[in-house]
């Protein structure tokens, strides 16, 4: 019993150590968050928090390596203007009365599209 116990955990372990050193690298080199996560800090100025709401790629924002905040959605953004990272639907869905400019169109590690946008000061409304 006791052997065979050791012999599984012997295969467990080749089949993680595969994985950690042969397959994990290969995919991160095929979705490059490196190259996207420096891109991304390129073009957001150093002293800018990045919001973010349903975006989950750790990889990029690993690489982006500053400040993240992640919000429920663009109703709760602060009024200064701000950097915003968006799936596409997200900026699809972005509230008129809040503007924003295109500063790039990007890809997450999956392909699919992002939108980084500046977002203008919102102005408070009045009651």
């Amino acid at each position: 019993m006791r052997g065979a116990l050791l012999v599984l955990l012997a295969i467990w372990l080749a089949i993680k150590l595969t994985f950690a050193l042969h397959v994990v690298p290969e995919r991160a080199h095929e979705r490059q968050p490196q190259a996207i996560g420096e891109q991304l800090a390129a073009l957001v100025p150093p002293d800018q928090t990045l919001y973010l709401f349903r975006l989950k790629d750790a990889g990029i924002l690993f690489y982006f390596g500053r400040p993240t905040q992640r919000l429920a959605g663009p109703e709760a953004l602060p009024v200064r203007p701000l950097y915003c990272l968006l799936v596409k639907a997200e900026w699809d869905d972005w509230p008129r009365g809040r503007r924003a400019e295109v500063v790039a169109h990007l890809f997450d590690e999956q392909k699919a599209p992002l939108v980084l946008v500046k977002a203008a000061e919102r102005r408070e409304s009045s009651p």
